[in-house]
């Protein structure tokens, strides 16, 4: 995880990336993914609501 954190501060600092939002829980990201035409969020198949549409489900 922490290469991760070093990458991506990596690339904020140089001005080549921007960070992706952080929300709490699963309702928030529904949430602010219904929000956004342009959004994409990982929740757990049990959260999925009409509000946001599936493109993807892990095995």
């Amino acid at each position: 995880m922490s290469q991760v954190k070093a990458l991506w501060s990596k690339l904020v600092f140089t001005g080549k990336a921007t960070m992706p939002k952080e929300v709490g829980s699963s309702a928030d990201v529904r949430k602010a993914v219904a929000a956004n035409p342009k959004a994409i969020g990982y929740i757990e198949k049990s959260a999925v609501d009409a509000t946001v549409k599936v493109i993807y489900t892990a095995p």
